[in-house]
C-alpha cells in the first residue's frame, strides 16, 4: 500500500511539472484585431502589427501604444521595467502577446511580451 501511494505521489508531481512547463512554453495562436470581442476578455492572445502612437509617462514604467494590423487598431498597455523607447519604434512590426482587457468600454491588450518581427 505504501509503495502505491509513493508511486501516485510521484506521478502527481510529474503531472504538475509537465503542466507548469507547458504553461510557460505554449503560446496562443495569432489573432487579428477585428476578430477580438468582449468574449475574449481575460484570454491570452497574440497579434502581429505595426506600432504607432507611443505614449510614455514620466517617472513611471507605464506605456500606452497603438497596434495596427490590416483589420484594425487597438491600444496596448505595458508596465515595462526598462524604457520602451529603445525597444519599440513607430512604424515597425512587432509580435505582441498579452491579455485582452476592457477599459472605458474599449478593448485593449495588457502586454506580457513584445518581439520585433522586421
Amino acid at each position: 500500500m505504501e509503495t502505491r501511494l509513493k508511486r501516485l505521489l510521484a506521478l502527481s508531481l510529474l503531472g504538475i511539472f509537465v503542466l507548469l512547463f507547458l504553461s510557460k512554453t505554449l503560446e496562443p495562436p495569432i489573432s487579428t484585431i477585428s476578430s477580438l470581442n468582449t468574449s475574449d476578455i481575460g484570454t491570452s492572445i497574440k497579434l502581429v502589427g505595426t506600432i504607432s502612437a507611443i505614449r510614455e509617462y514620466e517617472n513611471s514604467a507605464f506605456h500606452i501604444f497603438t497596434i495596427t494590423d490590416s483589420t484594425g487598431k487597438i491600444k496596448a498597455i505595458t508596465n515595462a521595467q526598462d524604457s520602451l523607447k529603445t525597444i519599440i519604434k513607430n512604424g515597425t512590426n512587432y509580435e505582441v502577446t498579452g491579455k485582452i482587457e476592457e477599459y472605458n468600454k474599449t478593448l485593449e491588450i495588457n502586454v506580457n511580451k513584445i518581439k520585433n518581427v522586421d
